[in-house]
């Protein structure tokens, strides 16, 4: 078989079946990100070179930080801009912030599969990919997760303690990782710590590769799917400049909610529903820095926050809330395209930004809702993307931030509202939307296409709402249930 794309979706679903016997060739846009060739441990942005570096360069640096350096048309404003987004082994899972969180029963209310059949494989996910968290009050099915490794820091000590008396249930956050000595979180960059945190590409991409089964080839785009109208026949990809034919019994398209309707509407396939691309869903994120909470005393304890009682534990559904991290170097906010502040502001930004320096950091993560016209078209650059927010869900919005803002009053949040950009598209998902009518659904039950049968869609695309919490569990979780479908 072959499989477009090696994040979690990806290289998920390779693993389970490279693992059980079959065949399979991973094709992969980016490179395989190991060795000196990779740029890990800080952002792109961060990096002394960037900054003068020319157009050509800087594609180049962020293509070795394992980032997307393409352009995408924004329908909306109507000028480009790049995506932070994944690029090479891994997928965006090389950048994440390692919170991999299962999404409630209220949240596939819109699902043809219900949570009762993704739950065992949840937890196999969570054991796969070494979950560490505590119990999460609201949920209380976590069986894959570990305890953590370590106690909770001092500084989140105290702003527990604060929640707790305020009637809240802060839980630590379910976190992909070993947590090895020297640990920095590596949050929107590559790691240097091999094992430390829990990718797809370590977890997942290179033990299928070592099985014997399987075959990469990175730097390599499909560009399109052959078919014959019942059958997807060979794939057409691009390497070195040269379009390679690749033939497979079983084609699967895992390169992300940008990608994968882009190979689908460029192939002609799969769109009886007329929802290829449509229904875009990337999450509404809101940034809350404790500017008076005690500060960190390294970046390894900067994530270990989870509280979900705006989600799960009031009468309407808003938002999770979790740790986000530390807050990035000065060099990497100076180097941000735009309009920007911290340039703007000189010799002075120095001292602002050592204001917030260690401080803790809160993330509210809004769940968006499908809309057909926020989408992904082709354009003469790699896309075009439609999205706004609707007026419900900005109202939503305003009344999380409200209660995030009373809830750790105490602490003096600084609402960082930027994370609206266009930019952070990590989250993406929504753009072939799995159901039981092929006139309303991309994708079956089993993540197969209506009216392609040996074509299956593993990342984020499928999903039919977008949910209060990051998507990369469920994508992993889903991958390992349909590949046992596809393996028996």
């Amino acid at each position: 078989m072959l499989i477009a794309g090696t994040g979690a979706g990806g290289a998920t679903f390779g693993y389970a079946l490279a693992k059980a016997g079959r065949s399979v060739l991973f094709v992969e846009q980016g490179p395989l990100l190991l060795g000196a060739d990779a740029l890990t441990g800080s952002a792109a942005e961060a990096m002394p070179q960037y900054r003068n570096a020319d157009h050509a360069q800087r594609r180049e640096i962020l293509i070795r930080c394992g980032r997307n350096p393409e352009l995408y048309k924004d329908g909306v404003a109507g000028d480009s801009f790049v995506p932070t987004v994944g690029y090479g082994t891994g997928g965006s899972t090389s950048l994440y912030g390692m919170a991999l969180e299962r999404r409630f029963a209220h949240d596939f209310e819109a699902w043809p599969v219900p949570y009762q059949d993704l739950a065992p494989w949840y937890t196999r996910a969570e054991t796969l990919y070494e979950v560490c968290g505590t119990e999460d009050p609201f949920r209380r099915e976590s069986d894959g997760c570990k305890p953590p490794t370590s106690p909770l820091s001092p500084a989140n000590e105290t702003v527990f303690a604060h929640l707790k008396r305020r009637g809240l249930h802060p839980y630590r956050l379910h976190l992909a990782w070993r947590r090895l000595p020297g640990c920095r979180i590596c949050q929107g960059y590559l790691c240097p710590m091999a094992g430390c945190k829990r990718d797809a590409l370590v977890t997942c991409l290179l033990p299928a590769l070592e099985t014997g089964n399987a075959r990469l080839l990175s730097s390599t785009r499909v560009l399109r799917l052959e078919s014959d109208g019942k059958r997807v026949t060979a794939a057409v990809a691009e390497r070195d400049g040269k379009q390679l034919h690749l033939t497979a019994k079983l084609f699967v398209l895992a390169a992300g909610a940008l990608s994968t309707p882009r190979i689908l509407l460029h192939s002609g396939v799969a769109n009886r529903s007329g929802l290829v691309g449509r229904r875009l869903m990337r999450h509404a994120i809101d940034l809350f820095v404790l500017s008076l909470a005690p500060r960190h005393a390294d970046t390894g304890e900067s994530k270990e926050l989870g509280l979900n009682d705006y989600y799960a534990g009031s009468g309407e559904s808003l938002g999770t809330l979790q740790s986000f991290g530390m807050a990035p170097s000065l060099e990497y906010l100076r180097n941000q395209p735009g309009r920007n502040i911290w340039r703007m502001l000189g010799v002075a930004a120095a001292p602002v930004s050592r204001l917030f320096q260690n401080a803790p950091i809160v993330a509210s993560v809004l769940a968006d809702q499908p809309v057909e016209d926020n989408r992904v078209e082709l354009s003469a650059l790699t896309g075009r993307i439609v999205y706004r927010l609707t007026a419900a869900d900005k109202a939503r919005r305003s009344r999380l931030r409200r209660k995030v803002m009373l809830a750790f009053a105490r602490f003096a949040p600084v609402p960082v509202f930027g994370t609206t950009d266009r930019q952070a598209l990590g989250h993406a998902c929504g753009t072939a939307v799995m159901g039981a009518d092929p006139l309303t659904s991309v994708v079956n039950e089993q993540n197969r296409a209506h009216d392609v049968e040996n074509l299956y869609v593993v990342d984020a695309s499928f999903f039919p709402t977008s949910g209060g919490v990051n998507p990369a569990l469920t994508v992993m979780a889903n991958a390992l249930r349909v590949a046992d479908h596809v393996h028996r």
